[in-house]
């Protein structure tokens, strides 16, 4: 079985809800609470090369303008820069296995797993 790990902040439901899932299934899983332990620019390039999307995916538009950020037009490497120093900005929750990554917040998310 392949083991899971996701990408989670406490203070958001649907992370919540997808930390509750994985559980339930009684998997194999590691959780990272990424705003306490931000990823390095080596781990969200990692998380990418699993993933069908690409930086500008991964970004909250609205933590993203809070923080001053100009992510429209932005390169994929200062993207990647600007979610290793500002976690926050980063879509909730991530799930990952050794070869895929989600963004987990719809309902179909553990299809694409």
């Amino acid at each position: 079985m392949s083991k899971f790990t996701i990408l989670h902040n406490p203070k958001c439901s649907k992370s919540r809800n997808a930390l509750k899932l994985l559980e339930e299934m009684d998997l194999e899983l590691e959780v990272v609470q990424y705003l306490e332990k931000p990823l390095k620019s080596k781990d969200l390039n990692d998380l990418l090369s699993k993933a069908d999307f690409e930086a500008i995916d991964l970004i909250r538009t609205k933590e993203a303008k809070e923080q001053g950020i100009i992510y429209q037009n932005a390169s994929e490497t200062d993207l990647i820069k600007a979610l290793e120093k500002y976690p926050k900005i980063m879509q909730r929750p991530i799930v990952m296995t050794a070869k895929k990554a989600t963004i987990a917040r719809d309902d179909d998310w553990f299809s694409r797993i």
